[in-house]
């Protein structure tokens, strides 16, 4: 290992047991439950908590459901050789191919331009 990883290995391990020491002080002065507590610091920054509790999917379902196909029809299929062609890839798959041209279930077989297509004209008819 190179002297500036072995220093950058360092100072994490040093901000880490600082921030685990203010942590931990945090926790047993306030007499609050862990989770209470960052949930608070969380929405303090403007993070938003998850909707569901542990064993709950439903509020990253989509999410899971995306990242296990784009992971099945590209990622798996391909020997990538630098970041760069992997970002560039998936860009191109989640603009070009999932959000034009693949039908989705959800959507009644239809990809989702041929969906929202058909709810412009509808709505262009309806008014």
């Amino acid at each position: 290992m190179s002297s500036e990883k072995c220093t950058m290995v360092s100072k994490r391990k040093k901000y880490a047991q600082e921030y685990k020491a203010e942590a931990l002080e945090l926790v047993v002065s306030s007499g609050r439950p862990v989770a209470e507590i960052a949930r608070d610091l969380g929405l303090d920054n403007g993070i938003l908590p998850s909707a569901g509790k542990t064993g709950i999917c439903f509020d990253n379902a989509a999410a899971e459901s995306f990242n296990a196909t784009l992971k099945k029809e590209l990622i798996h299929l391909h020997v990538w050789t630098s970041i760069k062609q992997v970002k560039s890839a998936i860009f191109e798959y989640a603009e070009t191919y999932h959000n034009r041209a693949r039908i989705q279930r959800e959507l009644g077989y239809l990809s989702p331009y041929e969906y929202e297509s058909g709810h412009r004209i509808d709505a262009a008819l309806a008014a």
